[in-house]
């Protein structure tokens, strides 16, 4: 007798529920973190790009800019318009467009080509954001998608922590140049990896839309947002002009801060499993300790940054609350929409790029009017202000219907 079922099914059939981890899984996790090592990587080149492309640091800084706030227009609507395309296609497709972005990147002739170079992939990388966890659920039986779906994420989580450090250790061994040639390496063997492992992947059908966007009426899920664009704004307000700090204020040598980000992104894997403990338990005490930290953390950069013992110090403490920032504001907006988690998480991924484009603008504009140690002090500001509407937002869904998902 034929067998109706899909690549896809017979994977799950054969997986035992306990233990097992396909090697789809796998692949896509590596394919996440070379697809967003390329919007990170970027942070750690700045200074280098800037120099050699005879452009202000603070005009460097848009190619952050530019992708995030493309990033955050793009993904919703893309995600709507390719609710019906062939997963397994999509996702091979987008690992050619980094390959290609990677590669027009490497040999950019002078800024504006870099620019459009960085901008063009965006929509493929919010794409990528909107699905790859669904996608993940779908390859494994249901008692293990939740372990799938973090292995996933701990590809993104990687890449954000990791992306700057790699790219600046290639860059202070060979350029600026060599960096996007590995990224564009890394997405070719991500692309080899989903082409050999990756099954055709079930394309989930959406319940009924109009309820889940009455969802976003809430107050509760608006302000709950708002919370994650703020504090993503005072994270990379001085996060995209961290290597540049340690450079020009701390007096590192650029083989040096390679290995200071390289440590902050190592504090990063311990923020990001802490934070994802912290956070599944009591989501706002979670994002509250965060944002303090983080606050405290930016604001102390500022004020000894001069000091080497002590800047190491705080860059670690900086490392881990930087990391833990993006699982505890993910896992905390999806819960405040239990209605609809998927569009919740598409939302909040978008208003973070949004943040994260604004931080870089708002870092330039602290830059040009009080130098690079002005940074970390604006940066601790904005953070306390999210802070201070977190808890309005706890406040508010004591009063919601959604008030006993929370933990508080």
């Amino acid at each position: 007798m034929k067998s109706n079922s899909t690549p896809a099914d017979r994977s799950r059939q054969t997986s035992p529920p306990n233990s097992f981890i396909p090697k789809s899984i796998w692949a896509l996790a590596f394919s996440a973190f070379a697809i967003v090592t390329f919007e990170f990587i970027v942070v750690g080149l700045l200074p280098l790009i800037a120099r050699d492309l005879n452009v202000e640091l603070s005009q460097a800084g848009w190619l952050l800019t530019a992708f995030a706030l493309l990033v955050a227009i793009s993904g919703p609507i893309l995600t709507a318009l390719t609710a019906h395309v062939n997963r397994r296609k999509l996702f091979l497709l987008l690992l050619v467009v980094f390959v290609g972005a990677n590669l027009l990147c490497a040999i950019a002739p002078n800024f504006w080509v870099l620019l459009i170079a960085r901008v063009l992939p965006a929509p493929a990388l919010a794409l990528f954001w909107s699905v790859v966890s669904v996608a993940a659920g779908q390859l494994v039986p249901e008692a293990q998608r939740g372990r799938a779906s973090a292995i996933v994420f701990a590809g993104i989580s990687m890449a954000a922590v990791l992306g700057v450090p790699l790219g600046t250790f290639v860059a202070s061994v060979f350029d600026w140049r060599a960096a996007y040639f590995v990224v564009a390496a890394l997405s070719l063997l991500a692309f080899l990896a989903l082409w050999v492992a990756l099954p055709e992947v079930p394309i989930v059908t959406q319940g009924n839309a109009l309820a889940q966007i009455g969802t976003f009426k809430q107050p509760v899920l608006i302000v709950g947002l708002a919370v994650s664009g703020i504090a993503f704004t005072g994270m990379f307000t001085a996060y995209t002009y961290l290597a540049a700090f340690l450079e020009d204020v701390s007096g590192f040598s650029i083989s040096f801060v390679s290995a200071l980000l390289l440590l902050f992104g190592a504090m990063g894997l311990l923020g990001n499993f802490l934070g994802g403990e912290a956070v599944a338990k009591r989501p706002i005490w979670a994002t509250s300790l965060t944002l303090l930290v983080l606050a405290i953390a930016m604001a102390l950069m500022s004020l000894v940054g001069t000091i080497p013992g002590v800047t190491v110090a705080v860059l670690v403490v900086w490392g881990v609350a930087h990391s833990a920032s993006f699982i505890v504001n993910q896992y905390r907006v999806i819960g405040l929409a239990p209605q609809a988690p998927e569009l919740a998480a598409a939302l909040n991924v978008s208003i973070c790029n949004v943040g994260i484009g604004l931080g870089a603008v708002v870092g330039g504009q602290v830059l040009r009017l009080g130098g690079l140690t002005a940074t970390g002090w604006v940066a601790g500001v904005i953070a306390l202000l999210a802070l201070g509407l977190l808890y309005f937002s706890a406040h508010l869904s004591r009063h919601s219907s959604n008030s006993e998902s929370i933990s508080i």
